[in-house]
Protein backbone atom coordinates (compact mmCIF):
# COMPACT_ATOMS: atom_id res chain seq x y z
CA UNK A 1 0.00 0.00 0.00
CA UNK A 2 1.82 2.98 -1.13
CA UNK A 3 2.07 6.55 -0.11
CA UNK A 4 4.68 9.08 -1.05
CA UNK A 5 7.01 7.60 2.26
CA UNK A 6 6.58 3.71 1.44
CA UNK A 7 9.12 2.00 0.07
CA UNK A 8 9.92 -1.85 -1.60
CA UNK A 9 11.46 -4.94 -0.58
CA UNK A 10 14.59 -5.55 -1.11
CA UNK A 11 17.44 -8.38 -0.29
CA UNK A 12 18.97 -9.39 2.82
CA UNK A 13 22.56 -9.19 4.23
CA UNK A 14 24.18 -9.56 6.95
CA UNK A 15 24.41 -5.34 7.77
CA UNK A 16 21.46 -4.11 5.98
CA UNK A 17 17.74 -5.16 7.52
CA UNK A 18 15.05 -6.19 4.57
CA UNK A 19 13.29 -3.10 3.53
CA UNK A 20 9.15 -3.74 3.63
CA UNK A 21 6.19 -1.93 2.08
CA UNK A 22 3.99 -0.06 4.58
CA UNK A 23 1.07 -2.78 4.07
CA UNK A 24 3.11 -5.68 4.74
CA UNK A 25 4.06 -3.64 8.46
CA UNK A 26 0.54 -2.87 8.58
CA UNK A 27 -0.25 -6.29 8.58
CA UNK A 28 2.57 -7.63 11.11
CA UNK A 29 1.43 -4.68 13.46
CA UNK A 30 0.07 -6.33 16.84
CA UNK A 31 0.24 -2.69 18.75
CA UNK A 32 -0.19 0.27 17.33
CA UNK A 33 -0.54 3.51 20.25
CA UNK A 34 -1.54 6.69 19.46
CA UNK A 35 0.71 9.95 19.82
CA UNK A 36 0.28 12.60 22.88
CA UNK A 37 -0.61 16.30 20.86
CA UNK A 38 2.29 18.29 21.82
CA UNK A 39 0.68 21.28 24.11
CA UNK A 40 2.46 24.27 22.00
CA UNK A 41 1.73 22.43 18.82
CA UNK A 42 -2.13 21.89 19.93
CA UNK A 43 -2.33 25.73 20.94
CA UNK A 44 -0.72 26.79 17.50
CA UNK A 45 -3.59 24.50 16.12
CA UNK A 46 -0.27 22.64 14.17
CA UNK A 47 -1.63 19.38 12.64
CA UNK A 48 -1.09 16.53 9.56
CA UNK A 49 1.35 13.64 9.34
CA UNK A 50 4.45 12.46 10.12
CA UNK A 51 6.06 10.34 8.54
CA UNK A 52 9.10 8.16 10.09
CA UNK A 53 11.33 5.59 9.07
CA UNK A 54 11.74 3.31 11.18
CA UNK A 55 13.53 -0.20 12.08
CA UNK A 56 12.01 -3.30 13.35
CA UNK A 57 14.07 -6.21 15.46
CA UNK A 58 14.19 -10.02 15.03
CA UNK A 59 11.61 -9.76 18.12
CA UNK A 60 8.98 -7.35 16.45
CA UNK A 61 10.51 -3.81 18.52
CA UNK A 62 11.13 -0.97 16.89
CA UNK A 63 14.96 0.09 17.70
CA UNK A 64 15.48 3.27 15.42
CA UNK A 65 13.74 5.80 13.79
CA UNK A 66 14.20 8.74 11.80
CA UNK A 67 11.58 11.33 10.61
CA UNK A 68 11.09 11.99 7.26
CA UNK A 69 8.42 14.35 6.94
CA UNK A 70 6.51 16.19 9.56
CA UNK A 71 6.34 19.55 11.00
CA UNK A 72 9.14 19.98 13.91
CA UNK A 73 6.73 20.12 16.86
CA UNK A 74 5.16 17.03 15.79
CA UNK A 75 8.02 15.20 15.26
CA UNK A 76 8.95 14.01 18.84
CA UNK A 77 5.48 13.05 19.98
CA UNK A 78 5.76 11.00 16.90
CA UNK A 79 8.53 9.10 17.30
CA UNK A 80 7.77 8.76 21.35
CA UNK A 81 4.66 6.72 19.98
CA UNK A 82 6.03 4.48 17.57
CA UNK A 83 8.98 3.40 19.59
CA UNK A 84 6.46 1.86 21.77
CA UNK A 85 4.41 -0.23 18.66
CA UNK A 86 5.12 -4.09 18.46
CA UNK A 87 5.29 -6.12 15.43
CA UNK A 88 4.30 -9.93 14.70
CA UNK A 89 8.20 -11.04 14.29
CA UNK A 90 9.27 -11.13 10.04
CA UNK A 91 10.84 -14.12 9.00
CA UNK A 92 12.70 -14.94 6.07
CA UNK A 93 13.59 -18.38 5.38
CA UNK A 94 12.17 -19.66 8.58
CA UNK A 95 14.31 -17.61 10.56
CA UNK A 96 13.35 -14.13 12.20
CA UNK A 97 14.76 -11.09 10.50
CA UNK A 98 15.32 -7.23 11.09
CA UNK A 99 13.10 -5.14 8.39
CA UNK A 100 12.95 -1.53 8.21
CA UNK A 101 10.13 0.33 6.64
CA UNK A 102 7.95 3.41 7.14
CA UNK A 103 5.15 4.69 9.37
CA UNK A 104 2.63 7.51 9.52
CA UNK A 105 2.03 8.98 12.58
CA UNK A 106 -1.45 11.31 12.09
CA UNK A 107 -2.14 14.16 14.31
CA UNK A 108 -5.68 16.26 13.47
CA UNK A 109 -7.67 18.77 15.83
CA UNK A 110 -11.00 19.52 15.58
CA UNK A 111 -13.06 22.42 13.43
CA UNK A 112 -12.23 24.59 16.74
CA UNK A 113 -9.85 23.91 19.64
CA UNK A 114 -12.53 23.20 22.23
CA UNK A 115 -13.27 20.11 20.02
CA UNK A 116 -9.31 19.06 20.14
CA UNK A 117 -9.67 16.81 23.38
CA UNK A 118 -12.42 15.13 21.83
CA UNK A 119 -10.59 14.48 18.48
CA UNK A 120 -7.35 13.29 19.98
CA UNK A 121 -9.75 10.57 22.38
CA UNK A 122 -11.11 9.63 19.00
CA UNK A 123 -7.99 8.85 17.98
CA UNK A 124 -6.74 6.66 20.90
CA UNK A 125 -10.09 5.28 20.87
CA UNK A 126 -9.27 3.96 16.85
CA UNK A 127 -5.51 2.39 17.55
CA UNK A 128 -7.32 0.15 20.92
CA UNK A 129 -10.65 -0.69 18.54
CA UNK A 130 -8.45 -1.55 15.42
CA UNK A 131 -5.82 -3.23 17.87
CA UNK A 132 -8.66 -5.48 19.45
CA UNK A 133 -10.10 -5.91 16.09
CA UNK A 134 -7.32 -7.74 14.38
CA UNK A 135 -6.43 -10.10 17.80
CA UNK A 136 -10.00 -11.41 17.40
CA UNK A 137 -9.70 -11.95 13.52
CA UNK A 138 -6.56 -13.66 13.59
CA UNK A 139 -7.86 -16.01 16.57
CA UNK A 140 -10.82 -16.66 13.99
CA UNK A 141 -12.74 -15.18 16.84
CA UNK A 142 -15.12 -13.37 14.42
CA UNK A 143 -18.22 -13.18 16.52
CA UNK A 144 -16.35 -11.22 18.85
CA UNK A 145 -14.31 -9.29 16.60
CA UNK A 146 -17.24 -7.67 14.89
CA UNK A 147 -18.08 -5.11 17.27
CA UNK A 148 -14.68 -3.49 17.73
CA UNK A 149 -13.74 -3.92 13.75
CA UNK A 150 -17.59 -2.03 13.33
CA UNK A 151 -15.86 0.68 15.36
CA UNK A 152 -12.89 0.54 13.94
CA UNK A 153 -14.40 1.36 10.60
CA UNK A 154 -16.76 3.99 12.32
CA UNK A 155 -13.67 6.15 13.84
CA UNK A 156 -11.46 5.80 10.92
CA UNK A 157 -13.97 7.52 8.98
CA UNK A 158 -14.76 10.08 11.27
CA UNK A 159 -10.70 10.68 11.40
CA UNK A 160 -11.58 12.40 7.64
CA UNK A 161 -7.91 12.53 7.17
CA UNK A 162 -7.11 9.81 9.08
CA UNK A 163 -4.07 7.51 6.36
CA UNK A 164 -6.02 6.10 3.67
CA UNK A 165 -3.58 2.61 4.35
CA UNK A 166 -5.84 2.37 8.01
CA UNK A 167 -8.99 2.92 6.38
CA UNK A 168 -8.32 0.18 3.22
CA UNK A 169 -7.32 -1.79 6.01
CA UNK A 170 -10.35 -1.50 8.36
CA UNK A 171 -12.62 -1.93 5.39
CA UNK A 172 -11.09 -5.47 4.71
CA UNK A 173 -10.92 -6.76 7.85
CA UNK A 174 -14.53 -6.15 8.64
CA UNK A 175 -15.38 -7.07 5.35
CA UNK A 176 -13.55 -10.64 5.94
CA UNK A 177 -15.40 -10.69 9.87
CA UNK A 178 -18.49 -10.43 8.08
CA UNK A 179 -18.45 -12.92 5.60
CA UNK A 180 -16.97 -15.58 8.22
CA UNK A 181 -20.47 -14.82 10.02
CA UNK A 182 -21.96 -15.71 6.65
CA UNK A 183 -23.62 -11.64 6.70
CA UNK A 184 -22.70 -11.43 3.39
CA UNK A 185 -24.70 -8.79 1.89
CA UNK A 186 -23.02 -6.66 4.45
CA UNK A 187 -19.82 -8.08 3.67
CA UNK A 188 -20.07 -7.03 0.38
CA UNK A 189 -21.26 -3.61 0.68
CA UNK A 190 -17.75 -3.20 2.69
CA UNK A 191 -15.54 -4.65 0.18
CA UNK A 192 -17.01 -1.72 -2.36
CA UNK A 193 -15.94 0.53 -0.20
CA UNK A 194 -12.37 -0.79 0.06
CA UNK A 195 -11.62 -1.18 -3.44
CA UNK A 196 -12.10 2.51 -4.95
CA UNK A 197 -9.53 4.04 -2.13
CA UNK A 198 -7.21 1.04 -2.68
CA UNK A 199 -7.27 1.93 -6.52
CA UNK A 200 -6.48 5.51 -5.19
CA UNK A 201 -3.85 5.18 -3.34
CA UNK A 202 -1.76 1.76 -4.47
CA UNK A 203 0.27 1.13 -7.54
CA UNK A 204 -0.87 -1.48 -10.42
CA UNK A 205 1.86 -3.89 -9.37
CA UNK A 206 1.06 -3.75 -5.88
CA UNK A 207 -0.44 -7.44 -4.20
CA UNK A 208 -2.32 -5.20 -2.24
CA UNK A 209 -4.39 -4.39 -4.31
CA UNK A 210 -4.23 -7.31 -6.20
CA UNK A 211 -5.97 -8.35 -2.67
CA UNK A 212 -8.55 -5.88 -2.81
CA UNK A 213 -9.98 -6.74 -6.07
CA UNK A 214 -9.83 -10.42 -4.83
CA UNK A 215 -11.91 -9.71 -2.11
CA UNK A 216 -14.89 -7.79 -4.14
CA UNK A 217 -14.85 -11.01 -6.36
CA UNK A 218 -15.33 -13.09 -3.78
CA UNK A 219 -18.04 -10.72 -2.00
CA UNK A 220 -19.82 -10.73 -5.20
CA UNK A 221 -19.21 -14.69 -6.01
CA UNK A 222 -20.91 -15.39 -2.54
CA UNK A 223 -23.43 -13.13 -3.53
CA UNK A 224 -24.42 -14.78 -6.26
CA UNK A 225 -23.19 -12.10 -8.82
CA UNK A 226 -21.19 -14.92 -11.45
CA UNK A 227 -20.99 -12.15 -14.22
CA UNK A 228 -19.23 -9.39 -11.58
CA UNK A 229 -17.24 -11.85 -9.91
CA UNK A 230 -15.44 -13.09 -12.66
CA UNK A 231 -14.67 -9.50 -13.70
CA UNK A 232 -13.01 -8.80 -9.93
CA UNK A 233 -11.46 -12.50 -9.77
CA UNK A 234 -9.38 -11.63 -13.36
CA UNK A 235 -8.46 -7.74 -12.26
CA UNK A 236 -6.99 -9.72 -9.41
CA UNK A 237 -5.00 -11.99 -11.14
CA UNK A 238 -3.15 -10.10 -13.41
CA UNK A 239 -1.98 -7.69 -10.12
CA UNK A 240 -1.15 -10.44 -8.78
CA UNK A 241 0.58 -12.03 -11.75
CA UNK A 242 2.78 -8.05 -12.01
CA UNK A 243 3.21 -7.85 -8.23
CA UNK A 244 4.90 -11.33 -8.20
CA UNK A 245 6.88 -10.58 -11.75
CA UNK A 246 8.11 -7.43 -10.06
CA UNK A 247 8.66 -8.09 -6.50
CA UNK A 248 12.22 -7.42 -4.83
CA UNK A 249 12.72 -10.84 -2.72
CA UNK A 250 11.52 -14.17 -2.97
CA UNK A 251 10.41 -14.15 0.36
CA UNK A 252 7.59 -11.03 -1.54
CA UNK A 253 7.51 -13.39 -4.63
CA UNK A 254 6.64 -16.86 -2.22
CA UNK A 255 3.98 -15.15 -0.22
CA UNK A 256 2.24 -13.45 -3.69
CA UNK A 257 2.80 -17.01 -5.41
CA UNK A 258 0.54 -18.74 -2.68
CA UNK A 259 -1.85 -15.63 -2.81
CA UNK A 260 -2.38 -16.23 -6.77
CA UNK A 261 -2.77 -20.07 -6.12
CA UNK A 262 -6.00 -19.85 -3.88
CA UNK A 263 -7.30 -16.72 -5.77
CA UNK A 264 -7.03 -19.26 -9.30
CA UNK A 265 -8.17 -22.43 -7.20
CA UNK A 266 -11.37 -20.33 -6.14
CA UNK A 267 -11.29 -18.64 -10.20
CA UNK A 268 -11.72 -21.90 -11.27
CA UNK A 269 -15.15 -22.97 -9.21
CA UNK A 270 -16.35 -19.69 -10.32
CA UNK A 271 -16.12 -20.39 -13.72
CA UNK A 272 -17.22 -24.41 -13.54
CA UNK A 273 -20.42 -22.73 -12.00
CA UNK A 274 -20.44 -20.30 -14.75
CA UNK A 275 -20.63 -22.96 -16.91
CA UNK A 276 -17.24 -22.27 -18.52
CA UNK A 277 -15.63 -25.64 -18.18
CA UNK A 278 -12.33 -24.78 -20.44
CA UNK A 279 -11.54 -21.97 -18.61
CA UNK A 280 -12.10 -23.62 -15.33
CA UNK A 281 -9.37 -26.28 -17.00
CA UNK A 282 -6.76 -23.82 -17.36
CA UNK A 283 -7.21 -21.48 -14.33
CA UNK A 284 -6.44 -24.54 -12.45
CA UNK A 285 -3.81 -25.58 -14.79
CA UNK A 286 -2.19 -22.55 -13.75
CA UNK A 287 -3.02 -22.60 -10.06
CA UNK A 288 -0.68 -26.07 -10.41
CA UNK A 289 2.23 -24.10 -12.49
CA UNK A 290 2.46 -21.30 -9.93
CA UNK A 291 5.86 -21.29 -7.71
Amino acid sequence: MLLAGSVGAGAATAQEPIVVSQAEAQEHLMKGVGPKYPPTAEFARIQGLVVIKIRISKDGSVTETNALSGHPLLVGAAVDAVKKWKYKPFVSDGNPVEVTTTAEVPFWLGGALSSAREEKATIAHYFEQDEECHDLFKAQEYQKAEAPCRAAVDLAEKLAAAPALKRIDSYEVLGYTLFDLRKLPESLEYFKRELPLAEKTLRSDDAELGRAYHALGLGLYANGDLKGAREYYGRSIKTLELARAHARSDRLKVGTANTMKIVLQEYAKLLRQSGDEAAALDAEKRAKSVK
